[in-house]
């Protein structure tokens, strides 16, 4: 399969359960968010990556600051980052939506319980940040889901880099990068390659981690391939979009 492709990208799984559930989801004002110290995402829950991650704490010139989004009737518990004191106040706001519409789409329209999820931040720099949310999700009066998603954002332009941006567009590019990604399955016990549906991705200081959960209904557990920067050299475009206009 050609990564020229177009991907769905889907998250949560299994995937034909939840798609009517997501498909509702908008956008709408949180409320009951309650501010803790900067970088204090707290330890990770049920679904974690295969090492346990630091928060990286790096003199960037902006802090993250932990949101709680609750609902008690729903026994709903969302922790998530925002970001505070960068320089460049609109920069600033378009990213901090970014990172709080996973709550939005988990929370609104949908009928999910028992929904706990946490964040990691796995790279912090000056130019770019990269977020995990993980825990457990459940559809009223159903079973539980694992639960893992990203989001990851260019700090210069305040645009948000995914699995379908991320990679330089030219069919060269693009198919030499198939080929690392493939090879990196099949090591990892996967023969017939990469599975690039539902395919994700988050930082990390010396390598891109992709991600997915495997579309079949008995899968509990991400499949995560790490992939080391040394080797995405001159596949990884340099630039992800225009920065907005002031």
């Amino acid at each position: 399969m050609r990564l020229r492709k177009a991907f769905p990208m889907s998250f949560l799984i299994p995937t034909f359960i939840v798609a009517a559930s997501l498909s509702l989801a908008g956008c709408a004002p949180l409320s009951a968010e309650v501010a803790t110290p900067p970088e204090s995402g707290s330890e990770a829950l049920d679904q974690t990556p295969d090492e346990k991650l630091e928060d990286p704490v790096n003199e960037d010139g902006y802090v993250l600051v932990t949101q709680v989004y609750e609902e008690k009737d729903r026994r709903i518990k969302i922790a998530y980052p925002q970001i505070s004191g960068f320089e460049g106040e609109l920069l600033q706001d378009y990213m901090n939506q970014s990172l709080r519409e996973p709550v939005e789409t988990l929370t609104v329209g949908t009928s999910y319980t028992d929904l706990e999820l946490d964040y990691r931040v796995t790279l912090k720099t000056q130019e770019m940040l990269s977020v995990i949310q993980i825990g457990t999700v459940q559809l009223e009066g159903g079973r539980k889901f694992n639960y893992l998603d990203s989001v990851n954002l260019d700090l210069k332009t305040s645009n948000e880099i995914t699995f379908e941006n991320f990679i330089k567009d030219d069919p060269a590019s693009r198919d030499a990068f198939a080929k690392i990604l493939d090879d990196k399955f099949v090591e990892a016990g996967y023969s017939d390659g990469a599975e690039y549906e539902g395919l994700r991705l988050f930082f990390r200081p010396d390598e891109v981690v992709f991600f997915y959960m495997p579309l079949d209904d008995s899968a509990e557990t991400f499949v995560q391939i790490r992939v080391p920067n040394v080797e995405l050299e001159g596949l990884v475009k340099d630039e992800f979009g225009e920065r907005p206009a002031s």
